[in-house]
């Protein structure tokens, strides 16, 4: 919500809360809340601004996501309060309440309501499954647009924020949740495999759902099978080969396709415990070539504190003293610095394979 010259603040509680929107102008502080009208006089005009806002007693559904000009209406919110600034059109014959803007949830409830024949899909309808890692957002931090599959006769002009995709689907492939119609967890895999920019994003994003949903992995390759002429399908398959559910987060994800993909190496496993040959735990490490005995661990922010990275270390201390070797990623190891990490894996396997395994003092736990 933004006004020409003006710099607002905002805070929002739940519908039945007060809400206040505060702007400022070079000559006056105007305040706005959920429960009056507000009238402000202001001296450099001479006149009365008066702002009629929604009461409180909207239906919380009306404050999130897009609506048809009627039903608001007919809640009781007036043609002026859609002119005001605390409504915005976001397509043509849909309002939504400004305060919302923003976030990818709200983003995805919004593109729900231009096409009631379709269904939210990809990366939307996985976020709305509970695969929240997946936040809409290109690498350079513009937002992508909301996937919507409709059926392939359906006429659908060109909107704003969402992408349409015309595909066939059978009534078992869409279902609700969260009061939107949206592609089944089976149907919404498939599509992140079929249509991802590239194998390792299709592989990022079918991790994530399966983090939050489950999906038999044998059903997912029939369904696949079943699905054989639809666009995409042979990088559908290569994503499934690689996806693997015990994958805690999409970095994980990222850094063990650099070590099987770039760097070649054989498939690690993943989020695997390594216990000292004397009974107690070592660590639970992100992945694990047990052949080269080679550990990977990948440190996000929350390994930045002082505290964090001096247990770390220790970890890793008692790991080597078992006979095992450790590399440590960050995000840019997994970007800009790609083709150093690449060669480090490289030589730290072949380290591995040449260790002298009699030292070794270390076993996985099943």
């Amino acid at each position: 919500m933004h006004f020409d010259g003006e710099t607002p603040a905002c805070r929002l509680g739940s519908a039945h809360s007060i809400l206040e929107i505060v702007w400022f102008t070079d000559r006056q502080l105007v305040t706005l809340s959920t429960d009056f009208a507000t009238t402000t006089h202001d001296p450099g005009r001479g006149s009365k601004l008066t702002h009629m806002i929604p009461s409180t007693s909207l239906p919380d559904f009306l404050l999130r996501g897009a609506h048809p000009r009627r039903r608001l209406l007919e809640a009781g919110v007036t043609a002026d309060d859609l002119a005001g600034p605390l409504w915005e059109q976001t397509n043509r014959g849909l309002w939504a309440w400004a305060v919302n803007e923003g976030g990818p949830d709200e983003r995805v409830r919004r593109a729900a309501a231009i096409v009631p024949q379709g269904a939210v899909s990809g990366w939307a309808a996985a976020r709305i499954w509970g695969a929240h890692d997946l936040d809409g957002e290109q690498a350079d931090g513009k937002p992508l647009p909301v996937p919507l599959t409709i059926p392939p006769g359906l006429v659908c002009r060109r909107r704003r924020g969402v992408t349409v995709l015309r595909s066939k689907c059978a009534p078992d492939d869409l279902t609700e949740c969260a009061g939107i119609v949206v592609t089944a967890p089976l149907r919404t895999a498939f599509d992140l495999a079929r249509l991802a920019r590239d194998v390792p994003e299709g592989v990022v994003s079918v991790d994530a759902l399966l983090r939050a949903v489950e999906i038999d992995p044998q059903a997912l390759d029939e369904y696949v099978l079943r699905h054989g002429r639809f666009r995409g399908v042979p990088r559908a398959r290569e994503v499934i080969r690689l996806v693997d559910k015990r994958s805690k987060s999409c970095p994980e994800t990222r850094m063990r396709l650099l070590w099987v993909l770039d760097a070649g190496l054989p498939p690690p496993l993943v989020n695997v415990r390594v216990t000292h040959d004397d009974g107690y735990l070592l660590a639970e490490v992100d992945l694990l070539g047990a052949e080269a005995g080679l550990v990977g661990e990948y440190d996000g922010w929350h390994h930045a504190s002082a505290e964090r990275r001096a247990a770390d270390s220790q970890r890793q201390e008692a790991m080597e003293a078992a006979g095992l070797l450790t590399i440590r990623l960050t995000a840019p190891d997994l970007t800009r610095h790609r083709r150093r990490s690449i060669y480090r894996l490289r030589r730290l396997h072949g380290q591995g394979l040449a260790r002298d395994r009699s030292r070794d003092r270390w076993a996985v736990l099943p």
